[in-house]
């Protein structure tokens, strides 16, 4: 498709439920242990439409304390959970560290890890939540051009199943403080985003592609999750209009209906 300077997209998703303010919900935590380590992070899971049920996940080191049955206390025996898998000196820079959201021993998940089908099957069909620690030695390796960047200090990704969405995951960049946490949205209402929005530039007789993706928000840094198509209702059809100027200023619209699938 060939039109001039595109200055405004606006998406709309007709299936969409009303987004709830995620910036009003308290972010504390009623009761937290005894970190072993001088610098928690922490995240805040949200679920369903209204963001009714509300989950901490607090890293710390090698142990995750999740906050199991949402009722804020952190110290409870079952909240605290020891990484089943750590994989030393990623790059160089950091460790990674992996925890079952549902108990799984260790000896259980190194054996699926020897079969490319269990694995997959394990990855997808239970929550997990994975950190990514960097090292004292972080500065020095990015100075050497190291496949690992700033963008990934303090990251986590975070992946729960779901029967209507399938395997829904989001990066979140976690904090050092639990006022300051992302908050992700599982379950939460459908909105289509363009990624990088302010590159979306086109140039008159030039050809280039918009990438639409549909995502539940979080508030903070990597809490998008995106659903994959197959996962899209069949009845639904986003709709995208498109404002553009063209020579001399004056503004134009186009509405497109996707009603076809790959």
């Amino acid at each position: 498709m060939r039109i001039p300077s595109l200055a405004l997209v606006v998406l709309l998703w007709p299936a969409a439920a009303i987004a709830v303010d995620l910036t009003k919900i308290e972010r504390s935590i009623a009761k937290e242990p005894a970190y072993d380590s001088k610098s928690p992070r922490y995240c805040l899971m949200v679920f369903g439409p209204d963001a009714g049920v509300k989950k901490w996940l607090v890293f710390d080191g090698a142990t995750l304390y999740y906050d199991r049955n949402g009722n804020g206390d952190l110290t409870e025996q079952d909240e605290r959970i020891a990484s089943v898998h750590t994989v030393e000196n990623v790059e160089d820079i950091g460790t990674l560290f992996v925890f079952p959201l549902e108990p799984i021993s260790a000896e259980q998940f190194k054996a699926a890890l020897a079969n490319e089908e269990e694995e997959y099957a394990l990855m997808e069909t239970r929550p997990w939540a994975v950190w990514f620690v960097r090292n004292a030695a972080a500065a020095e390796s990015a100075k050497k051009g190291r496949l690992i960047s700033d963008e990934d200090t303090d990251r986590a990704r975070i992946t729960m199943p779901s029967g209507d969405r399938g395997s829904q995951f989001a990066q979140p960049r976690v904090a050092a403080e639990a006022r300051s946490a992302p908050i992700v949205h599982f379950e939460g209402p459908l909105t289509l985003h363009v990624p990088s929005l302010d590159k979306a530039v086109l140039h008159p007789g030039e050809e280039t592609e918009l990438n639409v993706e549909l995502v539940a928000t979080g508030l903070g840094e990597g809490t998008e999750i995106e659903i994959l198509y197959d996962k899209v209702p069949e009845d639904a059809h986003p709709v995208v209009e498109l404002e553009f100027a063209v020579a001399g200023g004056e503004r134009q619209k186009l509405k497109f209906t996707f009603d076809e699938r790959c």
